[in-house]
């Protein structure tokens, strides 16, 4: 309960960022229950028109994080969108694929009603950073085995991918000394994760999902930090998307570190600036 009051409430203004904050509740059912969704508008929010949509899910190692809206509001202001940012139910208490289905869930009702809240779905980016990264992916791969709804654009910011941990970036920064160290990164699969039943299923671990699996997938921007145990994964499963004819770019950042664009000590640093601006070109191109 105390997370999730602080994923509802941000502890920043960050006044530079002005826009409307709308929380709502999401019933998705017996089996899922209520999920609540914060919903950033422009402050010049007309309901006559359409919006652009990011769908934005927050890292935290399904465990943690979501109190910090810089980001969303950012987006939200720059490029004249609705940010949809779903407070997923988090591990241990919510294991593996409940905060996927739950914001699979959401974006099926929210394209049933795309009119009540203004969003174009044509336009529909969906993105997430590190285990958001993680479920970016795996809604991807959903909406294609469902027939779901279709993302425009898909952005991947350090995004957990495999379970295999004897990969050099593990072993290079994942030994403290860095933020994302590796027995952190155990304590969080272990806390989502059926860790044996569930590590050879393709939304938990896409890597592992074959070519005919990830063809189509929408064009993709990746932003990888360098000093990251999650940095090899990446960078393959950037290279699985490229092998099969994906239109994707990727911007790999030297000398930065996992969540470079969430951590607040880190957003007003050289790589985070940046990539924030290959992040707002890219939904705005």
């Amino acid at each position: 309960q105390e997370a999730r009051e602080k994923r509802l409430k941000s502890t920043e203004t960050y006044d530079e960022y002005p826009c409307t904050i709308k929380k709502e509740t999401f019933k998705l059912g017996d089996e899922l229950g209520s999920v609540d969704v914060l919903f950033f508008c422009p402050n010049e929010f007309d309901k006559r028109q359409s919006y652009s949509a990011v769908y934005y899910i927050h890292g935290g190692g399904w465990c943690l994080g979501g109190g910090n809206h810089k980001l969303p509001r950012e987006i939200c202001f720059r490029t004249n969108s609705i940010v949809i940012y779903p407070l997923y139910s988090l591990a241990p208490e919510a294991k593996f694929p409940i905060a996927i289905e739950e914001c699979y869930g959401i974006l099926c009702k929210l394209e049933k009603e795309s009119s009540i809240y203004n969003i174009d779905f044509n336009t529909l980016v969906v993105g997430g950073d590190s285990a958001g990264g993680n479920i970016t992916i795996a809604l991807s791969i959903l909406c294609k085995q469902r027939n779901g709804p279709k993302f425009k654009k898909q952005i991947l910011i350090n995004p957990a991918t495999d379970v295999d941990f004897n990969r050099s970036s593990y072993l290079k920064y994942g030994m403290g000394g860095y933020p994302l160290t590796l027995d952190s990164t155990i304590h969080f699969y272990n806390q989502y994760l059926d860790f044996e039943k569930d590590r050879g299923n393709i939304l938990a671990c896409p890597l592992k999902a074959t070519k005919e699996q990830l063809s189509d997938f929408p064009k993709t921007l990746f932003i990888l930090p360098e000093c990251d145990s999650l940095a090899d994964e990446g960078l393959e499963f950037y290279q699985n998307l490229k092998s099969v004819g994906v239109q994707c770019s990727c911007f790999v950042y030297l000398g930065a570190t996992h969540s470079f664009l969430t951590y607040k000590q880190l957003q007003n640093t050289k790589s985070s600036k940046d990539a924030v601006e290959k992040f707002i070109d890219f939904i705005n191109k």
